[in-house]
């Protein structure tokens, strides 16, 4: 009789904690710029959001400061989506060929990271996600223009 362990098939999805960077892309079209970008970084024991609409060059994506709350609020949508379990998601429909695509990635200052990406293939409770993320940026960068738009 022999056994045989398999290491690493039940890797234990990650806790969404001490964010270091968050990114969300997702396309909404083939014009230029035809996409939104959520992201979030660390630098010097800061927080930066950027936010980026559809039809605006990525130059002139808004940024600014935000609070430790703002942080928060991004995890627990990560974590109320279950997020965590996306990690290695790449999954695309070959029969489409103008269809839309997402990319997301996230680590935490103990470098846990997820990553995913899909074309015309979401993974459980992205657009749900995705709505809530949109809604938090929207609230956060509602009243703020673009150079392109002042």
């Amino acid at each position: 009789m022999s056994t045989l362990f398999i290491i690493g098939c039940f890797k234990k999805p990650i806790k969404i904690e001490n964010t270091k960077s968050f990114r969300l892309n997702y396309s909404v079209g083939y014009h230029m710029n035809g996409d939104y970008t959520y992201e979030l970084l660390l630098e010097d024991d800061k927080y930066i959001a950027s936010y980026k609409k559809d039809g605006v060059d990525p130059e002139d994506a808004l940024k600014k400061e935000v609070d430790i709350e703002f942080v928060h609020n991004i995890e627990d949508i990560m974590t109320k989506y279950q997020v965590n379990k996306w990690d290695g998601f790449n999954k695309s429909d070959k029969d489409v060929l103008d269809g839309n695509s997402f990319s997301f990635s996230y680590s935490s200052i103990d470098n846990n990271s997820i990553e995913a990406h899909g074309y015309m293939k979401w993974p459980k409770n992205y657009r749900e996600f995705r709505n809530e993320i949109e809604a938090l940026y929207e609230k956060e960068f509602g009243n703020e223009k673009t150079t392109q738009n002042e």
